[in-house]
């Protein structure tokens, strides 16, 4: 008689840990959201939603370097607009020099000079540790020329000494370098993303710095070198020359316009990168989630089918249990 009624139980009390297991499984799927709990659960979805979540983490990296990048570029753009306004502004001077009393000429090109001075700053702007217009390097440790705290600028103002050909004894220095600073744009393909300082500020990066400071000592010392007074107005030799100069502020002026077009042409193909980029981030996370996600109506129904088998296998085993041998004789 033990063994009929162990022959009846046994099938129950295998059926209760299975149904049990099988519950516990579904609470978590609900509770989690996931399909797979476990890699046991479905190892190819396991190993497929490894790769897109590493595909969605390398685009965020890539997306996240494509924002800041654009950022410095619009920053770029924005001084490249400010240069180029304030060499118009030392055109319009020096236009005025010839318009005004001679006795002006020495205001005019200190206006000039504070305009060069204005471009050295621009130039030595930097945004979020690089300089812009400074090529591959963030640290320009440098000597004061003019006896000063050390510089850790890619431009530096030298107030030298005066010379026959420079009475102001001004010029610019450039410690900078011209070499590229590259992103990746994705996952095979690099875009270089500075403007180099020579395709802005003409030879050596200085030359546009050269061409100013030739226009102050043109319009602020006569061709002695001394200052500019009543006597001793420019002439119409010093007007031929200051035409000169103009010229060369005219190329710099078209030169900084091209190099604007060329940022503003890679703002637009990473903007257009970033785009794409983010689209692609949409349909990777929508593979994800049809790899990941639960069907959270399919596994309540589930969940309700196992809540009432383990019922109907508690109450079956329960009545197995109870019965005695005084229930077969009857």
């Amino acid at each position: 008689m033990r063994i009929s009624l162990k022959s009846q139980y046994a099938p129950v009390a295998t059926q209760i840990p299975e149904i049990q297991s099988r519950l516990a499984k579904l609470q978590k799927q609900l509770s989690t959201g996931k399909k797979s709990t476990e890699i046991g659960d479905s190892p190819q979805d396991m190993i497929d939603l490894k790769r897109l979540e590493s595909k969605i983490r390398q685009n965020d990296t890539i997306s996240s370097t494509l924002d800041e990048t654009l950022k410095e570029m619009y920053a770029v753009d924005e001084e490249l607009y400010n240069i180029a306004n304030y060499i118009q502004e030392a055109r319009n001077q020096a236009i005025g020099s010839f318009l005004n009393d001679a006795r002006a000429a020495t205001t005019i090109a200190d206006q000039i000079r504070g305009y060069l001075e204005d471009i050295v700053k621009v130039a030595n702007q930097d945004f979020n540790g690089s300089y812009l217009f400074g090529g591959n390097r963030n640290q320009f440790y440098s000597d004061n020329p003019n006896n000063g705290e050390p510089l850790n600028v890619p431009f530096v103002i030298v107030e030298g000494e005066p010379t026959e050909d420079n009475p102001e004894g001004l010029s610019v220095q450039f410690i900078g370098n011209n070499e590229d600073r590259s992103i990746s744009k994705d996952e095979y393909y690099t875009e270089v993303i500075n403007t180099k300082a020579t395709d802005v500020f003409g030879s050596g990066a200085t030359e546009l710095f050269s061409d100013l400071v030739d226009m102050i000592n043109i319009i602020k010392y006569d061709s002695n070198g001394e200052l500019r007074g009543q006597i001793n107005a420019i002439t119409t030799e010093d007007f031929g020359k200051v035409e000169e100069i103009q010229k060369r502020l005219a190329n710099h002026y078209d030169n900084i316009t091209i190099a604007a077009g060329r940022n503003g042409g890679k703002i637009e193909r990473l903007e257009t990168i970033r785009s794409q980029l983010d689209n692609e981030q949409l349909r990777l996370k929508e593979f994800r989630s049809n790899v990941e996600d639960t069907d959270v109506a399919a596994v309540a129904i589930e969940l309700k089918k196992e809540e009432a088998a383990l019922q109907y296998a508690l109450q079956v085993g329960a009545t197995i249990s109870r019965t005695s041998l005084f229930d077969f004789l009857r």
